[in-house]
């Protein structure tokens, strides 16, 4: 009788094994998929802005990703907009450094916003080593990165140890693990 009972056990924990595992690859290819569709979507924008200020197309995707999922009419709660969700005082100054034409409606359309965004990040690899200080200031502002890198509770030898904003610290993540991500597709 245990014999029996041990063989169910065993086929009803195969199977509910082979369930998850289904439903596993079905939300992994349904979210590669998403990564890929934002990709292919912003490609041409991405490689060329990227390689016009030097910086990796995969940093790039991998932001757009997590900023807007590739949305070009994205517009945050605290007014960050367009794929790479720049603050409008962002994109002004950095289309007044650029010396480019700005208007809040250039903010929308995808090629300029990415343009905007790449020289951003651009300017900030000037500021900053590390690629977790660069995406800690794009998210929390270099003035704030620049008080943590002075601060021993949060840096060592001038690298980030603990970012003390959760939101900033959980940006850092999943944009270095997209990148990641990116670097495979």
């Amino acid at each position: 009788m245990r014999k029996k009972q041990g063989k169910a056990v065993a086929l009803w924990t195969c199977a509910l094994l082979a369930v998850i595992l289904l439903l596993g690859a079905l939300v992994l290819g349904g979210a590669y998929n998403k990564l890929k569709d934002c990709a292919d979507k912003h490609e041409a924008s991405v490689t060329k802005w990227s390689a016009h200020y030097g910086i990796d197309p995969e940093l790039v995707q991998a932001v757009i990703f997590v900023e807007s999922r590739g949305k070009h009419d994205a517009v945050s709660n605290a007014g960050a907009v367009g794929v790479m969700q720049l603050m409008p005082v962002t994109a002004k100054w950095v289309a007044q450094k650029e010396k480019i034409g700005y208007s809040e409606e250039l903010l929308l359309d995808a090629d300029t916003n990415i343009r905007f965004g790449c020289a951003f990040i651009a300017y900030l690899k000037t500021r900053f080593d590390s690629t977790e200080s660069i995406l800690a200031a794009y998210n929390a502002g270099p003035a704030r990165v620049e008080a943590w890198l002075k601060d021993p509770s949060y840096s060592k030898n001038g690298v980030l140890t603990d970012i003390p904003y959760k939101e900033t610290s959980d940006y850092v993540k999943k944009v270095s693990f997209l990148i990641k991500v990116y670097e495979k597709i």
